[in-house]
């Protein structure tokens, strides 16, 4: 099971910490073209995704006005708006992915 969280990263740091805005409604693709937004916590969850290794992509047109991914930031890296989830996992296991994003310059 593929997981995760998109939210304002007020701090920039890349963590989610208490305070921060999570945002509804945002899309998320896989790899293969399969999409799913988040929910009203700002989670999102594929949980049929295969095991293996999966290119996660935040569609930024479907942010709130005024907040844009950041950029410059390598794939493995939460303030990225592509994630690399690497590995092979077994079946049952879940992995967390958050998507940092900031309010005003990029």
């Amino acid at each position: 099971v593929l997981t995760g969280r998109v939210f304002a990263d007020h701090a920039r740091n890349g963590h989610f910490v208490p305070g921060d805005l999570s945002f509804p409604g945002v899309r998320i693709y896989l790899e293969d073209g399969e999409s799913v937004q988040t929910d009203g916590d700002g989670r999102f969850s594929f949980p049929a995704a295969r095991p293996g290794m999966h290119v996660l992509h935040l569609d930024s047109t479907t942010l709130p006005s005024g907040m844009h991914p950041y950029t410059g930031y390598p794939n493995n890296d939460s303030r990225s708006s592509v994630q690399l989830v690497h590995g092979i996992f077994d079946a049952g296991l879940m992995h967390d992915v958050s998507f940092a994003v900031n309010e005003g310059s990029k």
